[in-house]
């Protein structure tokens, strides 16, 4: 208890008692707990606190008379930049080990399920969350030395990294368990993140008194400095004089209204040469990353996983190439169209480019897609005319196709295929149509249609040209 008010977790044992009491009464038979070890002050009386809890909640029963399960989970604090505890030290690595060691042997009971974040992953963290840039020789020499993929515990070689860190000069416990002195100079302090070190220091004599700071939401302006009542405020702020911010709400400046306002754009890119063997989920990543970098301000999902809200006509498979291909998110008004395109083709990598940026035309204004078109040019195989005229006389060509059940499929190529055009004796042009939600993919139809052979899939450059049939 009292170390959630030191963290100003205003909530108390009883209250815990009583929701998980009203959780197993509902019929749920799971509780997740999480706890952190570590905090600043923590006494071994704190670490009691935790099995004691668990044990009180391990008794509780449904109306129904059943236990239910409570799952554990116990994770290394580690202080991180711009809070209130920048300046605390961390457990050692041999204290979490002997902390978490402890809480799993007092909680060796039915009923309970004991997971525990790895001490050496933690000690890791921490050294990154508050270390300078000469750690970036560090994560040179540790990934030269093949500390890769670390989040997998499988992959995860701690003895690598201490060797690592011994070459470079790195002492991880004495960087982690040291207090930093509230004047001195922090890796981060050019960081211009809007909430000053004066705060952060009050903040931090708060929570050694146990003293409660209340969310700016729902009550006073704390003056974390963040908002600078002109462009950034609370939306959900208690003004004292609350009938003149509502009279003049609509009243506000043009920077204001602007910085809430967001508008939708059409953003149309090409995706040709080496690009085109990315597939559409590494495509959706680069937009995103690139969005990011470019340090674009758009609208991002809800959640706790928020990512980017961007949404694609039509997924491009690997090895095909597109002259124009149309995204949709939406942006702040406070950016024009002309510099995301230039923000963006920044941060991209070659073979994709934004083409450009317009508003994006109401929903029941979209056009309704019936198609796309390809151009096919081979390096050695040579497309045979007959082949088309062929086709062109057939009633059916069927094509067939094991879906994800093992069952096979079969679609009519002549509902999907349309306009066969012959440009040269090694390029042709078709359109693709949907068939009653099923794809049909162009190599398909070249094997289909002229007997293509399936080694010349490499050699032949397939380009989609046109976005939208009409």
């Amino acid at each position: 208890q009292r170390l959630r008010k030191f963290i100003n977790k205003n909530i108390s044992e009883r209250e815990i008692i009583e929701t998980v009491q009203d959780s197993f009464d509902l019929g749920w038979q799971v509780i997740k707990l999480y706890f952190m070890i570590g905090l600043p002050s923590e006494s071994r009386a704190d670490i009691q606190g935790i099995v004691d809890l668990v044990k009180k909640l391990r008794k509780i029963k449904g109306k129904k008379g059943n236990y239910g399960k409570i799952n554990v989970s116990v994770s290394t604090f580690i202080p991180k930049p711009i809070t209130p505890f920048q300046w605390e030290p961390q457990l050692s690595l041999e204290e979490a080990r002997q902390r978490i060691s402890w809480i799993k042997q007092n909680l060796k009971l039915g009923g309970i399920r004991f997971k525990w974040q790895n001490p050496e992953t933690s000690s890791l963290e921490g050294l990154f969350a508050r270390g300078n840039r000469l750690l970036s020789r560090l994560l040179v020499s540790a990934h030269n030395k093949g500390c890769k993929f670390d989040s997998w515990s499988d992959r995860f070689d701690f003895a690598l990294w201490q060797e690592v860190c011994e070459k470079e000069g790195v002492n991880i416990d004495y960087l982690n368990t040291r207090k930093r002195d509230l004047d001195e100079p922090l890796p981060w302090d050019h960081i211009d993140a809007r909430v000053s070190k004066d705060y952060l220091q009050e903040e931090r004599k708060r929570a050694e008194n146990l003293e409660s700071t209340g969310d700016c939401r729902k009550g006073d302006c704390k003056g974390c400095g963040v908002c600078d009542f002109e462009v950034i405020e609370p939306i959900i702020f208690n003004f004292s004089n609350k009938e003149k911010y509502v009279n003049n709400r609509e009243n506000k400046d043009q920077s204001y209204s602007k910085a809430k306002a967001y508008r939708k754009v059409k953003v149309s890119f090409s995706k040709t040469g080496k690009a085109q063997y990315f597939g559409h989920l590494e495509l959706v990543n680069i937009i995103f990353r690139a969005i990011k970098r470019a340090d674009i301000d758009i609208k991002y999902s809800q959640g706790f996983h928020p990512k980017p809200k961007v949404s694609f006509e039509d997924p491009l498979g690997i090895g095909i190439e597109s002259e124009f291909e149309n995204m949709y998110f939406t942006i702040s008004h406070l950016i024009e169209p002309e510099e995301v395109v230039r923000r963006l083709n920044q941060q991209l990598p070659e073979g994709i480019e934004i083409l450009e940026c317009t508003e994006a035309p109401p929903k029941n204004n979209l056009i309704r897609q019936n198609g796309a078109a390809y151009r096919v040019h081979t390096k050695d195989f040579e497309f045979d005319k007959n082949a088309i005229v062929k086709f062109n006389n057939q009633k059916e060509v069927v094509v067939e196709r094991l879906n994800k059940k093992g069952k096979t499929t079969k679609i009519n190529l002549k509902n999907v295929v349309k306009n066969i055009l012959f440009t040269s004796n090694r390029e042709v042009e078709f359109i693709l149509k949907p068939d009653n939600g099923k794809i049909v993919r162009p190599f398909e139809v070249l094997k289909k249609v002229f007997n293509f052979p399936d080694e010349e899939n490499k050699q032949a450059r397939v380009v989609k040209i046109k976005n939208r049939a009409r």
